[in-house]
């Protein structure tokens, strides 16, 4: 079941609407419950869905738990075609779903199961009246809700179902401002073309009846509606009334139909609202992990909890309503706006805290700037302490209770202000300290009994060291001027921050450094202060002769209030920095700590069985969503058992193995020959368990931080709002981190479109660790060759079959096993000893860098050789889990950041998508154990079986001794040298073809500075071909 919600958030001040008459719009849906051709008739579903006047039909809480009835007293009826004998008219009483009291909507839906013969046409409609007065077009008018059904066979075979669309039955939009609104599309049938228009009340459409009675094109100031991606161009005229949208959606067999196969109404009403006025305007925004219009794919019959978070940008606001359109089994909890006591403690706590702490700087800026006091070096460095002070409070505290208080970021209003504020924190927070710690120094120096040692305690000196700290202290932290900007982390939700992996790292130590080092210091100098007192009540001092005004006299009263003020501010301080001189530490040593093998296996064992009892669900996969999938036999033939003790590799042993190649992007609906890395996964039944190997088409990844993630995922999706492909978020993505130029090179070379998934290697990219019957360790690399030599299609050839075979290059490998034409790979390893790693000019464990061939030759281990085809794609290609951690004694994890996220990332996916019983799915059994399980209603077969018990859990550690990270040399060796003049060129044309899809000019620009440092003659031709 596909559930697609769309929702809108009202502040408070929107005023309740009430109307008179009681229609509000729907729509009405049908697919049949088999779309496989069995016998001369097939049971069709249908579904209709409307939205009513609340004041007429009333639905609350109460009335959804109860599910109650709303619109009784009306039919859905038969119009025209063949309906004759062969529909039931359908009564429109639903059990209600949804309301919402501000719009005063009831919406419910309704299902109903109807046998009809296979081949025949009609259409369906909901006739009658009437819409309210309110309208621009169509007030007091009746309405018409037509859907067309046909039940023919289409050309693949299947029956068809219809398109869905859903709307929310009343969407706000400002008066006199252009609109662009995008109707959400979907279709059962994957690959059909879907399209919008408007209804027509002619008979000559497809539905041959008036499908919008009163209602046609009833927005009056309509500007365009782009069909294939049902997206509306508009302006409303007048605040306060309401304009009805009436659309049929229809999907068509391919691009070169000409008649839909179905077509269904959708009518929905838009509302008016004059600009809004005051002091904030600003509207609020959905957050978090579900952005506005995410589709959720969830399976039937099970609970799923999604939380939908909204961020309000005016103080004093909060939300009120929350519409949505919510399909039967929904249920919406309250609204809990957070809690105005932490908001009302930013507001007038921070002003308190401000104002105190201003009047406390100033006053004692005045106490020390006072003649007896100002020469004394102690109060000259008391004097910049609260300088720094009072800006700190000025523009740290004052920004903290703008954000947290009234919902005001500074920061994010412009980069240069983001830098400053950014940039003036660290100084003036290291500055505070400095001064801290240099009038601790002072007072050392003034307390010595050495009469030299006291000459450095004067205001000169205190000058001088003042206005040195401060400079080195801004060129220390100018960076921030440079790598610091506005960055948008999750939609609509901007901060200050840095994108630079290096410059992170530089912060984290910097602030590790600073928890530890600041309050030793000042300790240190408190004990020698309080030493050299003490010393002092023991000894008489005699001053040099030259000394005159410098004796120790450390019992004036002056001084002993200036110690005692440094004491009580040391103190001060290190009481409330007590917590990250103790937690930085301890995060720097636990989070690269080495575990034990029983910490690591019990680890992981506790996680995945408490996550196990809490996932239940099956959705599809995120990620290489398409794929297939053939059974075959790997062989071992070359003994490595010098540097491995995994039985699967010892000479002459054949391991049965399951192979699942996929496309890597874009759902289950792209073509096999879009340029995209191809994924390889290997299962292997070894005697010793489970092994996965999770390998792709190319040497090398995007990314080594796996924070960047997520955001590499997004940029890779289609566009929230459009549903296309969106080359500004995928080439902004690329221009902001260098680390990506590799692959990118590598996926736009003629490498990017395999002829076929028989013609490709598989490269395990990361780099694992093998262990020997000894115990001695080498890090490796795994290289899957291809022995059908590699074959790749140019883009025009591919470009045809997306449209002509869009299946080609599955196709072509199951044709070829069918055929006994086995295609076969051989397994190579690159070894690695670890003094070679800790000698490597690169981070060993990088997945965007590869071994030299060279300096770690490829080794011969065996020939994995596919000859079956599966008999059950879904039981035995889709069901299969795939894990990383699924490795047999003597292979290992490395520290390999990306591999150690993908451990945990993969494991909850697949306790996510195929159950918490997933080792109990044939495919996924290791053949070697056997284990009871608590019975569940995702058991999928009545054999137990465990998965592989030999997990090896290594914790993510930085190498020691890493040297700097180069983003350029391999792919600028790869474009010099491995690629010949043609190739160049077409990596150049894929690059320039794919970047001319850019409208926006400044990633276009962006992307090219960072791609000519990769070679001068590549920029400069990448330069004319974009026309730079």
């Amino acid at each position: 079941m596909l559930i697609t919600r769309s929702l809108i958030i009202l502040l408070v001040g929107f005023g309740t609407i009430v109307h008179g008459s009681h229609f509000r719009g729907g729509t009405i849906t049908w697919r049949p419950l088999n779309n496989t051709p069995s016998g001369s008739t097939v049971a069709v579903q249908v579904r209709e869905r409307f939205s009513w006047n609340r004041a007429t039909y009333y639905c609350d809480d109460t009335t959804i738990a109860a599910q109650g009835i709303i619109g009784s007293g009306y039919l859905v009826t038969g119009v025209s075609g063949s309906y004759s004998g062969v529909w039931t008219n359908m009564n429109t009483a639903i059990a209600c779903t949804d309301y919402s009291v501000a719009l005063t909507v009831s919406s419910g839906e309704h299902f109903e199961t109807q046998t009809f013969p296979l081949n025949i046409a009609f259409s369906i409609g909901f006739v009658s009246s009437a819409w309210f007065a309110n309208l621009a077009v169509g007030g007091n008018g009746g309405w018409s809700v037509i859907c067309h059904i046909n039940t023919a066979i289409r050309p693949d075979g299947f029956i068809n179902s219809s398109p869905i669309a859903v709307s929310l039955p009343i969407v706000y939009k400002q008066i006199l401002v252009q609109q662009v609104h995008v109707i959400q599309m979907s279709d059962f049938d994957g690959t059909d073309i879907l399209q919008c228009r408007w209804s027509t009340a002619s008979s000559s459409n497809i539905n041959g009846y008036n499908e919008c009675s009163g209602v046609c094109m009833g927005i009056p100031l309509y500007i365009n509606l782009i069909s294939n991606n049902c997206t509306l161009v508009f302006s409303l005229a007048t605040a306060g009334q309401y304009a009805a949208a009436a659309l049929q959606i229809e999907d068509y067999y391919s691009s070169s139909s000409t008649t839909p196969m179905s077509s269904v109404p959708l009518q929905f009403l838009f509302y008016g609202y004059a600009a809004p006025t005051g002091s904030c305007t600003t509207p609020p925004a959905i957050i978090g992990n579900r952005p506005n219009r995410a589709c959720i794919g969830t399976p039937i019959g099970s609970n799923v909890t999604e939380y939908i978070i909204v961020q309000v940008y005016c103080p004093g606001h909060a939300i009120t309503d929350l519409v949505s359109s919510a399909p039967t089994g929904m249920k919406k909890s309250a609204i809990i706006n957070s809690s105005p006591t932490q908001t009302y403690l930013y507001q007038f706590g921070g002003a308190f805290l401000i104002c105190i702490g201003c009047i406390g700087c100033i006053f004692n800026l005045i106490i020390f700037s006072k003649k007896n006091l100002r020469k004394n070096p102690c109060s000259v460095y008391f004097i910049a302490y609260n300088i720094a002070n009072l800006f700190q409070i000025c523009v740290t505290l004052s920004q903290t209770m703008l954000t947290y208080g009234y919902s005001i970021s500074t920061a994010t209003w412009s980069n240069s202000f983001c830098r400053f504020t950014y940039f003036s924190g660290y100084v003036v927070d290291i500055l505070s300290s400095f001064y801290l710690i240099m009038a601790s120094v002072d007072r050392m120096l003034f307390t010595s009994r050495n009469a030299r040692t006291r000459r450095h305690s004067n205001h000169h000196v205190a000058y001088i060291c003042i206005i040195v700290g401060t400079i080195c202290c801004m060129l220390f932290h100018s960076p921030a001027l440079i790598l610091v900007n506005i960055i948008e982390i999750i939609p609509n939700y901007y901060v200050c921050y840095s994108n630079s992996n290096g410059y992170l790292a530089f912060t984290s130590y910097y602030e590790l450094v600073k928890a530890i080092l600041i309050p030793t210091l000042m300790i240190i100098c408190e004990i020698c202060t309080i030493k050299n007192i003490q010393s002092s009540h023991h000894a008489r001092v005699i001053p040099m002769s030259n000394t005159v005004g410098s004796t120790l006299n450390p019992g004036r009263s002056k001084d002993r209030q200036l110690i005692r003020m440094l004491l009580i501010n040391i103190t001060v301080y290190i009481i409330f920095n007590l917590m990250p001189a103790v937690v930085y530490p301890y995060l720097q040593i636990v989070q690269y700590q080495s575990r034990s093998l029983a910490q690591s296996q019990m680890n992981s064992f506790l996680t995945t069985e408490s996550e196990r009892m809490s996932r239940e669900n099956i959705p599809e996969r995120i990620v290489h969503a398409k794929g297939i999938g053939a059974f075959g036999v790997f062989e071992a033939t070359n003994d490595i058992s010098d540097i491995c003790k995994a039985k699967v590799f010892k000479v002459g042993t054949k391991t049965r193995v399951l192979t699942r190649f996929s496309i890597g992007a874009d759902g289950s609906g792209p073509a096999d020959t879009i340029r995209e890395a191809r994924g390889f996964a290997i299962k292997m039944y070894t005697d010793e368990g489970i092994w996965d190997l999770v390998t792709i088409s190319s040497p090398v990844f995007y990314i080594r931080n796996p924070i960047l993630f997520p955001a590499l995922a997004a940029a890779q999706k289609r566009n929230a709002q459009t549903n296309m492909k969106d080359p500004n978020i995928f080439w902004n993505f690329i221009s902001n981190n260098p680390e990506t130029v590799h692959q990118v090179v590598m996926i736009n070379s003629d490498r990017g479109v395999p002829e076929s998934f028989r013609f490709i290697n598989g490269y395990g990219s990361h780099t694992f660790k093998m262990i020997n019957s000894k115990n001695e360790y080498v890090w490796v690399k795994f290289h899957l060759r291809c022995d059908q030599n590699l074959k790749n299609l140019d883009a025009k050839t591919a470009k045809m079959l997306i449209g002509e075979q869009p299946g080609f290059t599955a196709a072509d490998l199951s044709n070829a096993i069918a055929m006994k034409n086995f295609p076969s790979w051989t397994l190579f390893i690159q070894v690695m000893t670890e003094e070679q790693s800790r000698l490597c000019p690169f981070n060993a464990f990088d997945m965007t860098k590869i071994f030299s061939h060279k300096l770690y030759p490829l080794r011969k281990v065996g020939k994995l050789t596919l000859n079956e085809n599966p008999t059950n794609h879904s039981s035995q290609i889709e069901a299969a889990a795939f894990t990383p951690s699924h490795l047999p004694p003597g292979i290992e994890v490395s520290p390999d950041q990306i591999l150690q996220m993908r451990i945990s990332a993969y494991a909850d996916a697949q306790l996510r998508r195929v159950g918490a019983n997933s080792q109990l799915i044939p495919v996924n059994n290791p053949h070697t154990n056997k284990n009871l399980k608590t019975d569940s209603h995702r058991d999928s077969d009545s054999e137990s079986a465990v998965p592989n018990k030999n997990v090896r859990v290594q914790p993510a550690t930085m190498h020691e001794n890493l040297p700097f990270e180069d983003d350029f040399f391999q792919p600028r060796n790869f474009y010099r040298n491995v690629l010949d003049n043609q190739g160049r060129a077409r990596l150049i044309n894929n690059i320039a073809r794919s970047l001319a899809q850019c409208t926006d000019q400044n990633v276009v620009h962006r992307t090219w500075n960072l791609l000519a440092h990769l070679d001068d003659d590549f920029g400069r031709k990448l330069a004319e071909k974009i026309k730079l």
